[in-house]
């Protein structure tokens, strides 16, 4: 038996779809994923469904994005067995995913200044089907 309890797929920032990281988990030989995008659940029903067809156990998760103020710091929490789409898990965390998103448009601007032959349009492309634009940001000219 292997268990990851900490995976990402392309709704955070990991470049393969939900299909690809599980696929990739069986062929690793991993019985029990847990998938743990940041701030967001979505995702989590098609990955059950896929873990199912594909004879692996999904662990529905999330990672939250946090702010240790007594060390100045970031932090993550790892949830295991939420329920994707839970109300209260949508209303801490979409805010954090609309923030992401502004600083991913400011981002852009920047490299746009600085002269590379980017537009915000483009970014969005490769960023399609996730919640950020982050990841899609440094891969565009890989």
């Amino acid at each position: 038996m292997i268990i990851d309890l900490h995976c990402h797929t392309n709704i955070s920032d990991n470049s393969f779809k939900i299909r690809d990281v599980i696929t990739m988990a069986k062929e690793q030989g991993v019985t029990h994923l847990a998938i743990t995008d940041h701030d967001t659940t979505a995702g989590l029903e098609e990955a059950i469904r896929i873990g199912t067809e594909l004879g692996i156990h999904i662990i529905p998760g999330i990672e939250i994005s946090a702010y240790d103020y007594q060390r100045g710091t970031r932090a993550h929490i790892l949830g295991l067995y939420v329920t994707p789409g839970h109300e209260a898990l949508s209303k801490l965390c979409d805010p954090m995913i609309e923030k992401r998103h502004e600083a991913s448009r400011e981002m852009v601007q920047q490299i746009i200044e600085a002269g590379y032959d980017i537009s915000w349009e483009q970014v969005e492309i490769f960023a399609e089907g996730g919640t950020g634009v982050y990841n899609s940001i440094l891969c565009m000219h890989c």
